[in-house]
């Protein structure tokens, strides 16, 4: 999708109101009844669409159109299995596959990041206004991990989880965001660190300094989010590191200082915090994935999750995530791509993922710089991965995030005033 626009709005925005805009829509919280901050935040951002549609010359690529087609020939067929063909919508042994992902999915690859193109003002303010939540969300979590109180106050009003999580977060363990816990929260928060990596490379030295900083309480904040998205950061933080030894940047010094002084500030946090389980219990939590392929790792547990065979049943889909068909097979996968099979089939998974995937790799096809299209094939990659882990893209906002800035990055120019 390419956009050439002009934008002319009476009203002053910054980047604080923009941040805030994005952050109801991404963030889910409750209000008063039926009222949200996301229903208000796309309420709001409904209305400065149409108001700056009719000054706005959008050039939608074929590829875009193609692709949300397809999503709705999609949505189309997963109805039809999950309300007719299957029948799963008496079974009560199962938890059924809402239909509506789709149109969900539709909504935060290709309408929300349209829209925001005639909000933004290009793609260095989207990364700022992504940065900013992403450095409020990471104080929540480090807020909640100092006080228990705000800890269990965030976790039963603003973090939506199935309960799973309680003993971690009773315990300290963990800790919650608004609308983000878990692995889910932590690929999230690791969306924001790219924002920041993208944003470091085009910053000058003095701004690139508070960047690093700005990372490292991130990092600290994923410590207690999930190992996911730590993981992912950590290396990040790796390739930064290798940039700057090769270029001589200065700013491998102040890397090296703030490894060494986060290290020796959380070991005595842990060593004297009542809740922290001591410091060998988060050296095994971290340190984990070196034993993912060892008898008892993360790999052998997968392995060890039940992968239907293809079946005629399983061709065109079961409209079940978890639970047992009539003919009796078990469904108990947590990888997004075995539970999209077990849902829609093999079929439906293709088509799933094809218009996902087919569409980033060709916006990322159609990036100028060489630097940054291997930046987004590295985003995109990322996503594949996790989504062996869970279904993230149905239930975060990283959609909106790569889709918007893949956007913003073809974007030619935006005028507000």
């Amino acid at each position: 999708m390419g956009v050439d626009a002009k934008v002319h709005i009476n009203i002053k925005r910054n980047d604080f109101f923009l941040a805030f805009l994005l952050f109801s829509i991404e963030f889910n919280m409750p209000i008063h009844g039926f009222i949200t901050l996301r229903k208000i935040g796309l309420f709001i951002l409904l209305l400065l669409y149409v108001h700056n549609n009719t000054k706005i010359e959008l050039k939608m690529q074929r590829s875009t159109i193609i692709f949300s087609v397809w999503s709705a020939i999609l949505y189309m067929y997963t109805f039809w299995i999950v309300h007719v063909y299957s029948g799963t919508l008496n079974n009560d042994s199962g938890v059924v596959y809402n239909s509506k992902n789709i149109l969900i999915l539709l909504l935060y690859i290709f309408i929300l990041p349209h829209m925001f193109a005639c909000v933004f003002d290009g793609i260095f303010q989207f990364l700022r206004c992504q940065w900013y939540i992403t450095l409020f969300q990471s104080a929540i979590v480090l807020l909640g991990r100092l006080f228990l109180n705000i800890r269990l106050y965030v976790f039963y009003n603003y973090s939506y989880d199935d309960g799973r999580l309680l003993e971690g977060i009773e315990n300290g363990i963990r800790s919650v965001g608004i609308d983000l816990s878990g692995s889910a929260g932590s690929l999230i928060l690791f969306s924001g660190l790219m924002c920041g990596i993208y944003l470091f490379f085009y910053s000058s030295k003095k701004k690139r300094i508070i960047i690093l900083i700005e990372y490292f309480a991130i990092l600290i904040a994923l410590l207690f989010m999930g190992r996911l998205g730590l993981y992912f950061g950590l290396i990040g933080l790796l390739v930064i590191s290798i940039y700057c030894i090769f270029h001589k940047d200065p700013c491998i010094w102040i890397i090296i200082g703030l490894m060494v002084f986060v290290l020796v500030a959380i070991m005595v946090y842990i060593a004297v915090s009542p809740d922290s389980w001591g410091l060998r219990t988060w050296v095994q939590w971290i340190t984990e994935f070196m034993h993912m392929f060892e008898k008892n790792g993360t790999i052998a547990a997968i392995g060890k999750q039940n992968v239907p065979p293809l079946t005629m049943e399983m061709l065109f889909g079961t409209g079940l995530i978890y639970g047992v068909t009539d003919s009796g097979m078990i469904l108990n996968h947590d990888a997004g791509y075995i539970r999209i099979y077990s849902a829609i089939g093999l079929i439906g998974c293709i088509v799933y993922y094809g218009i996902i995937y087919g569409y980033y790799f060709s916006m990322v096809k159609r990036v100028k710089s060489k630097i940054n299209r291997i930046f987004f094939t590295c985003f995109v990659i990322v996503i594949i991965i996790s989504e062996m882990k869970e279904p993230f893209l149905s239930k975060t906002p990283v959609a909106i995030i790569i889709s918007s800035m893949l956007l913003l990055e073809e974007k030619k120019k935006l005028y507000i005033s």
